[in-house]
């Protein structure tokens, strides 16, 4: 009840847009950015959930690829249960607002992707041919260091499917804030913001 009035709220304010266009600016944000907050329900503390921050690339769908060691929270968690909340924000929207520590986080883009996790490759080897498991290790070179010389083992996940994407470019009054169309946002080819 409570999120059907929060959308009944934002309905007003995300009228008037071009969701395909918000699409194509999500995904390019997604592309762009290399670190995402990744929620799941903790196996520890039971009812509570559990976000840290993790690195991650995207493929052309804008799905998120993780890779994490077997003993990371976020692996036992997943691995007892999927569901996932993926939250990828911008660290700042002006060079000048960052320098004097006056940065507003609610002024800038950010949206979250729920859905269920699944494995796409048990282990990860740095000599790996697969194309994400190349493209993660070209965007994330300590990666492969984290690999050589941890005695855990590193599995790549990605959600399996997109149950929901939350977008807020902004304050209300000035960009669109709501929910966009999954088959838009997995369709969109990447556009980079006007503003950014």
């Amino acid at each position: 009840m409570y999120r059907i009035l929060i959308l009944l709220a934002f309905s007003s304010i995300a009228l008037g847009y071009n969701t395909t266009t918000v699409s194509e600016y999500a995904k390019w944000m997604v592309d762009n950015k290399t670190s995402a907050v990744l929620a799941t329900y903790s196996v520890d503390d039971i009812g509570y959930p559990f976000a840290t921050v993790e690195d991650y690339v995207a493929n052309e769908k804008g799905l998120p690829y993780f890779m994490l060691s077997t003993m990371s929270h976020s692996t036992r968690d997943l691995l007892k249960n999927t569901h996932a909340a993926i939250s990828i924000f911008a660290n700042n929207c002006s060079q000048s607002n960052y320098e004097n520590d006056t940065y507003d986080a609610l002024a800038c883009w950010r949206l979250t992707l729920t859905g269920p996790m699944r494995i796409y490759k048990y282990q990860i080897y740095t000599n790996s041919t697969d194309v994400m498991v190349k493209y993660f290790l070209k965007r994330h070179p300590a990666a492969k260091s984290w690999i050589k010389y941890s005695p855990h083992t590193f599995m790549m996940w990605t959600l399996d499917k997109i149950y929901n994407i939350f977008y807020a470019g902004g304050y209300g009054n000035i960009h669109y804030v709501g929910d966009l169309n999954i088959s838009d946002y997995m369709s969109a080819s990447p556009k980079k913001p006007l503003w950014v």
